[in-house]
């Protein structure tokens, strides 16, 4: 603080040394070109600089280049410490100027000692890629790092940018592999030690997850109980995403007298372009079949589309989607084609510790021997996902409402509102990162049928989930 106190009081004399060295030019004094033409002011900006004191230091480069605008060493301290003071939309437009004129008189890289006394070595271009990693440009940062690094292939805080723009282009082996050479370079840096962990645990390769839950029915429920059993093994990468997942549900059946079940086996692949004129833009495909017990319709197979639009930068997610099915009888009901529409948003905030999104979803159901009559069944539902302890604990939230039924004949302009398949759900999910890359997951939940109708009922599910990555 005193150091400060100095150097600011020492600022109020700069207008006397310009003006000096100024007058002492004008009447045929000593004057060189030189990199530093007037060392006091620089040193005192450097000062400050040095100080983590940079809204000084821009101060008093900038009152230096208002006497010589062409001044290398005030260029280089301005643009510096437009980057220390994150005003990144500045910085960009001067660090590469800078660059080019530390490259072309070979100004030496400036270095930095870190609180456990580790020198670190930086220079304008370095810094030029940290900035385009703050804005959110990771390719053109990457980039930028590669070419620092042919350069000067010991530098830890290079080896590190690349570290952390890797991770943000979600490539868990180059990040790996950038924060181990920061390390071998220089042991113990503490950016890179949080990177490396950072990185390890990144969601990218083989995983594996089983979940079971348990449903204990209302007293108007045709159900005594409810169970339902999940496997799935996918692949995560960069672009693409695959998953073979299968389900498992029973009932214990009043109306019947007897068990039933029903088995659900679903294949999914999604492709999230990352360049081109598709940047941002992907597509999802399900493939699932779906069987009954008690053959109260044939093996079904439902076909699932959806076009989605992502940005990892900002932790943004939409997707339009749209499938159809056709459940034959077997000796209950009629035919019945089902065609599903649904829109998905979602969107990270609060620095990434929540997410929240939002789904709506009209299903209509068609009856192919009788044409003049379509039932629309709307629900929406709602998630906030808030991350309590980053890489530690996870608490979602989820709420659906709606599935009203909304029957109508496109012939007759009569709309005839039911609410027979009324449903509200409600739950609660606490995940726990153990086991290096495992997450246990507790889901509570409780699905309220009909609430203004006699028939209503409730059923209280109660799960346990276990999620693994590779």
């Amino acid at each position: 603080m005193a150091l400060s106190r100095f150097l600011y009081s020492s600022l109020l004399f700069l207008p006397m040394i310009a003006t000096a060295a100024v007058t002492d030019s004008a009447h045929g004094g000593p004057h060189t070109e030189s990199a530093c033409r007037y060392p006091a002011n620089e040193n005192l900006g450097w000062e400050f600089y040095r100080a983590n004191d940079f809204s000084q230091a821009l101060t008093v480069f900038q009152n230096t280049l208002s006497v010589t605008p062409d001044d290398i060493s005030a260029l280089r301290g301005q643009a510096y410490s437009l980057y220390k003071l994150k005003q990144y939309p500045l910085a960009i437009l001067k660090l590469p100027q800078i660059a080019n004129l530390e490259a072309t008189h070979n100004v030496p890289a400036f270095e930095e000692t870190t609180k456990n006394g580790q020198v670190i070595a930086y220079n304008a271009a370095s810094l030029n890629g940290w900035t385009l990693y703050a804005i959110g440009k990771p390719h053109q940062a990457k980039s930028q790092f590669n070419a620092v690094l042919d350069r000067h292939p010991r530098w830890a805080d290079s080896y590190t940018g690349l570290g952390y723009t890797a991770i943000l282009i979600n490539r868990r082996a180059m990040a790996e592999s950038a924060f181990k050479r920061a390390l071998a370079v220089t042991p113990h840096y503490q950016p890179a030690l949080r990177g490396l962990k950072e990185a390890k645990k990144m969601r990218y390769g083989l995983n594996f997850a089983y979940y079971t839950k348990y449903g204990n029915d209302g007293i108007h429920s045709p159900y005594e109980s409810s169970s339902s059993h999940t496997a799935r093994i996918g692949y995560d990468g960069f672009h693409d995403k695959f998953n073979a997942q299968a389900t498992h549900a029973s009932y214990d059946t009043i109306a019947l007298g007897q068990n039933s079940s029903t088995d659900r086996f679903t294949a999914s692949w999604a492709h999230l372009a990352d360049q081109g004129l598709t940047k941002r833009l992907g597509f999802r495909i399900d493939i699932a079949q779906i069987s009954h017990s008690k053959e109260l319709y044939d093996k079904t197979v439902i076909p699932y589309a959806s076009l989605l639009y992502f940005d990892r930068n900002h932790g943004q997610y939409y997707d339009v989607g749209m499938s159809r099915s056709h459940y034959k009888s077997a000796g209950y009901g009629a035919d019945i084609r089902i065609d599903q529409f649904s829109a998905t948003a979602g969107r990270s905030f609060g620095k990434r510790r929540f997410w929240a999104a939002f789904r709506v979803m009209d299903q209509i159901l068609s009856h192919p021997e009788s044409t003049e009559t379509m039932e629309h069944l709307l629900s929406g539902s709602a998630m906030l996902k808030w991350r309590a302890k980053p890489h530690v604990v996870d608490v979602s939230a989820f709420a659906m409402g709606g599935e009203q039924k909304l029957a109508y004949s496109p012939h007759m302009l009569n709309v005839a509102l039911r609410t027979e398949r009324h449903i509200n759900t409600l739950g609660l999910s606490t995940g726990w990162h153990c086991c290096k890359n495992g997450l246990l997951s507790l889901i509570m939940k409780q699905e309220r049928y009909n609430p203004e109708t006699k028939r209503r009922f409730a059923v209280t599910w109660l799960g346990l989930g276990f999620n693994y990555h590779v």
